[in-house]
């Protein structure tokens, strides 16, 4: 069995920790996997399952090597015949786990707080005593509140040669042992790189408190050592001299970093002194004693350098760092940002990246300048997408459209261009998710605005929203999107189409976003509690969890791509908060021939593709039966007689609106899950149902409605491109920006997540299916113009 893959390695590391994620038929039993190289070598590999088949056997292996090279590679279920240069040396004594990475050895304890006990460099202790590390949470009066003081023990999530990453949970402790918010901690080695990342995640679980109000939150890493032998630390001045040049500032001094929203990015207050900057600037450009600096910092005597560096810093903004001979210090919410108020259920992680190397080199002085080169990360590898149709058909990345081609090209570019349009906010608490301009504007009219904000008086519109010629979205609180639409889908698909590592980002924001921000990890009250609230202000805090607004098929994605282990447990609360909602009787009137049913049976179904749980396909089948029962004509008069204050839409909507398309679409990937004829047999005859509301000329485009999935499935099936044809009109309409919600004219501007989400969910399966069966030229015709121009 083989399986080719494309590794795009950093220039600037000679060996680089490599990752990627393959499928596994059913029932296939490989116990080793190896990779051959370019240049033919045949490396060793570790790997983990992330998913199984029903029966049990794998699905999905993660799998960690070295790379010297970026190219084609190819893995094989098969030894390896060459022995690798660098691993990881794991030792276990005890309470204590010692992990070795070249010259660099990291003692874990589970009794020590924070779990990080010591730290060797060239066999030389870089820390003092058994607590280095410290996080502490401060409330409004001034009571400090540290991570740690007792570790319910390591959880090991990976273990061997090349990776080795544990966890572990906790809680802050006030001096009498009184806890606060619960902690957890992730550390992450990889052979080939002399360092480690280190999580920290916290949770607000606390009962009977909707608001916790803290001053602030802060990380400590003690370096003493450091601090001798002419200890110093090292940052980057970004504009020095009037030619705004880079330099590298080595100092004795304590100074003091800060990001918010009054600079683009990190700057020193005082920089003149702190950073002995005498240049003679231009009023014009720099008339302030600040001065801006990199987010990387270092420490360094003459034994050991050390850097430090905050994942994705620019965008958790307000933050400080302060760095001195022997200590980094982060405010994960400085006090100077004013009070923090943490929903109950709120969770945020943070990253942070140490790296060891030899004092006063260019390798120092690279990775500060480069730090995002040089994270504890392995380069992600691409996996062809001919060899990823073992996942099973759910698994959408080998029928994706390609190729090259002027008009095949253009539209290649034209999707890449809308995913790239999808612009997140550089916002602790908001980086990943976008707010929705009609949603802001709506729901203070409607009573729905947020607790804090004073009642305004609005002018309407017919339609009762403030009219947007006298109201702006500017002069309001933002309501979020909460994933609406299933973003991280949409990301995800078109990272895998492109192998575009910018995307694979942006999709990567969005699914930390969800696991951390929107999914209430608890809640006293249950429409809350496990589960993600629909968009709303504050991301969870006036909108109750519905089954219609939550979604597992792009977290699924995310998951079987990245390996990320938080994932699981989000889509397994989910689903169980679905079936949950759905069976509850006082909640009949709400479950209709609509998308409430519709989400759900899509949102179970990516449940059992990655949990391998029989309970979630068995109830996603239950409610496709009890959607088929809604769907006769008199079935549901009678639903209609015994719920007379139901809303009911019936199957008479199929074609037409978003609402009820949602059902098609979930039937579809229930068969792509299952392979059940009786399941398509109903698609089918559904889909040929829709068809007359699809083409009513008269309702306009409906490129955004959710129908041209199922419909393209179908098509390819029963091979009838009269479906496809006939329904061009809506792409015609498109490209003149009718119905095109702001992707066309193409001018650049920012898409929100509906924007983005409803049109590529359309768009993509409508163009690759024209190019799988023929038709991209005749398409492009119709619709552009000649496909040569």
């Amino acid at each position: 069995m083989k399986w080719k893959i494309e590794v795009n390695k950093p220039q600037s590391i000679s060996t680089s920790p490599a990752r990627v994620s393959i499928p596994i038929p059913h029932g296939m039993k490989a116990k080793e996997f190896s990779i051959t190289t370019p240049d033919g070598k045949i490396i060793p590999a570790q790997h983990r399952p992330l998913t199984h088949w029903s029966d049990g056997s794998p699905r999905w292996i993660q799998l960690d090597f070295l790379a010297e090279k970026s190219g084609i590679y190819e893995v094989k279920s098969e030894l390896a015949t060459e022995k690798p240069a660098q691993i990881l040396q794991i030792k276990k004594s005890g309470s204590d786990i010692t992990v070795t990475s070249g010259r660099l050895s990291v003692t874990l304890n589970s009794q020590t707080p924070c779990g990080i006990s010591r730290i060797y460099w060239d066999e030389k202790p870089t820390t003092k005593g058994t607590v280095p590390f410290n996080f502490a949470v401060t409330t409004l009066d001034g009571i400090p509140f540290s991570a740690g003081s007792s570790i319910s023990g390591f959880k090991i999530e990976s273990e061997g040669p090349f990776r080795f990453q544990v966890s572990w949970t906790t809680k802050h402790f006030d001096s009498a042992g009184n806890g606060l918010l619960d902690v957890l901690f992730r550390a992450e080695f990889l052979a080939g790189i002399e360092g480690f990342s280190l999580s920290y995640q916290f949770f607000h679980k606390i009962p009977k408190r909707i608001y916790l109000d803290l001053e602030s939150i802060d990380a400590y890493f003690r370096f003493d050592p450091l601090a001798e032998n002419d200890g110093h630390a090292l940052l980057t001045q970004e504009a020095y001299t009037e030619f705004w040049l880079r330099r590298f500032v080595k100092t004795k001094q304590t100074i003091p970093i800060f990001l918010d929203k009054t600079r683009a990015s990190t700057y020193v207050k005082d920089g003149k002194s702190l950073l002995d900057d005498e240049s003679n600037y231009p009023w014009f450009l720099m008339n302030s004693e600040e001065r801006p600096v990199g987010h990387a910092v270092a420490i360094e005597n003459k034994k050991v350098a050390i850097s430090c560096v905050m994942e994705n810093f620019l965008q958790q903004r307000p933050k400080t760092i302060t760095v001195q001979p022997g200590v980094f210090a982060f405010g994960i919410w400085p006090k100077r940002a004013g009070t923090l108020s943490i929903p109950q259920g709120r969770s945020c992680r943070q990253v942070f990246h140490f790296r060891f190397c030899e004092p006063q080199t260019q390798t120092i002085e690279d990775i500060i300048a480069k730090p995002n080169q040089f994270l504890v990360h392995p380069c992600h590898c691409w996996l062809a997408p001919e060899d990823s149709v073992h996942a099973g058909p759910t698994w959408e990345q080998p029928s994706l459209f390609s190729g090259k081609g002027k008009a095949t090209e253009y539209l290649s570019y034209f999707l890449t261009n809308g995913a790239m349009r999808w612009i997140t906010v550089s916002e602790m608490f908001n980086y990943g998710d976008v707010p929705d301009i009609g949603y802001t504007l709506g729901y203070p009219a409607l009573g729905r605005g947020p607790s804090k904000t004073k009642t305004q008086e609005f002018i309407l519109s017919e339609t009762g929203s403030p009219h947007q010629f006298f109201h702006t979205s500017d002069q309001m609180p933002p309501v979020w999107t909460n994933n609406e639409y299933d973003v991280i889908y949409c990301l995800m698909l078109e990272s895998l189409r492109t192998k575009n590592t910018a995307l694979l980002e942006k999709a990567k924001s969005a699914a930390r976003h969800q696991i951390e921000v929107d999914f209430v990890h608890y809640s006293d009250y249950w429409q809350h509690n496990r589960s993600t609230p629909a968009h709303t202000y504050d991301h969870v805090t006036t909108t109750a969890s519905i089954p219609s607004h939550q979604w597992t098929q792009g977290l699924y994605y995310y998951y079987v791509v990245t390996g990320d282990d938080d994932v699981p447990d989000v889509i397994k609360a989910i689903c169980d908060y679905n079936l949950m909602h759905i069976n509850r009787p006082e909640l009949a009137d709400a479950l209709q021939f609509d998308r409430e049913l519709g989400w759900t049976v899509l949102a179970l179904v990516f449940g059992y593709e990655t949990t391998g749980e029989s309970k979630y396909i068995v109830a996603a089948k239950k409610i496709i039966k009890r959607l088929t029962e809604l769907a006769d004509q008199k079935n549901g008069a009678e639903y209609e007689k015994r719920h007379p204050t139901s809303r009911r839409l019936t199957i008479a909507g199929i074609g037409g609106g978003f609402n009820v398309n949602t059902i098609p679409l979930a039937v579809k990937s229930y068969h792509q899950a299952t392979g059940e004829q009786w399941a398509y047999d109903l698609l089918k005859e559904w889909v040929e149902l829709g068809l007359k509301n699809l083409n009513d000329r008269a309702t306009g485009n409906k490129l955004s409605e959710l129908f041209f999935d199922p419909l393209c499935y179908v098509s390819e099936r029963e091979n009838k491109k009269k479906y496809l044809k006939d329904s061009i009109w809506h792409l015609v309409l498109f490209f003149k920006g009718i119905g095109s919600l702001n992707w066309v004219p193409h001018n650049d501007l920012p898409l929100s997540t509906k924007q983005f989400a409803r049109i590529y969910r359309g768009l993509l399966p409508y163009i690759s299916t024209m190019q799988r069966m023929g038709l991209v030229e005749w398409m492009v015709k119709e619709t552009l113009g000649n496909p040569h121009n």
